[in-house]
């Protein structure tokens, strides 16, 4: 079987899927490989899970991740793409938060040879874009914690330490003068924009 015919293969049985639940009542919200079955009632799940399941591994022939296959409810909650969907609470997932504060991480280490100017011009993109796919969330206290922790790891990076006077010396002003952007003001931009 040809790799464009397992995708074919693939998209028809989804499409399928999608179908049969939505005829049920049922909600199926997918992205790539990724997806979510929604029941209205608890009882409907485990039926819901057996017929997905036997879909996927029988006729595809593929296997339901274990870690990411749960069944639960709103207020408990769910990870969907990054986000966290809790209630009425849509935010930015732990995992994605701590991958975020690894990219920083990594872009702000002290022992890089360059000056504070080229870390922001590489910092700048990562937080736009960050910004941009996390718009629809739940982020702007998230978004204003991240920006003090970045902002202290920018002059951890300019003075090689860590101060306590580090905020006189080197004023948030002086880093909007160099281009920075801000977490949360770029998250207000693009609500704004929208």
């Amino acid at each position: 079987m040809s790799i464009k015919q397992f995708e074919a293969d693939l998209d028809t049985n989804i499409l399928n899927i999608h179908k049969e639940l939505e005829n049920a009542g049922d909600k199926f919200i997918r992205y790539a490989d990724d997806f979510v079955v929604m029941t209205k009632t608890k009882e409907e799940l485990p039926a819901v899970l057996q017929y997905v399941k036997e879909i996927t591994e029988e006729k595809l022939g593929l296997e339901l991740s274990k870690d990411k296959t749960k069944l639960t409810n709103f207020k408990r909650g769910f990870r969907f793409l990054g986000y966290n969907f809790s209630g009425n609470y849509k935010g930015i997932s732990m995992k994605s938060l701590d991958k975020l504060k690894d990219n920083i991480r990594n872009i702000t280490r002290r022992t890089q040879g360059v000056n504070l100017q080229a870390v922001i011009d590489t910092l700048n993109p990562v937080i736009r874009g960050h910004v941009n796919y996390f718009r629809l969330g739940d982020v702007q206290k998230v978004y204003r914690s991240l920006d003090c922790w970045v902002r202290m790891r920018l002059r951890c990076f300019k003075f090689s330490r860590k101060w306590k006077t580090d905020n006189k010396r080197f004023p948030v002003h002086r880093f909007f003068k160099m281009g920075f952007l801000s977490f949360e003001r770029e998250f207000l931009t693009a609500c704004a924009k929208a």
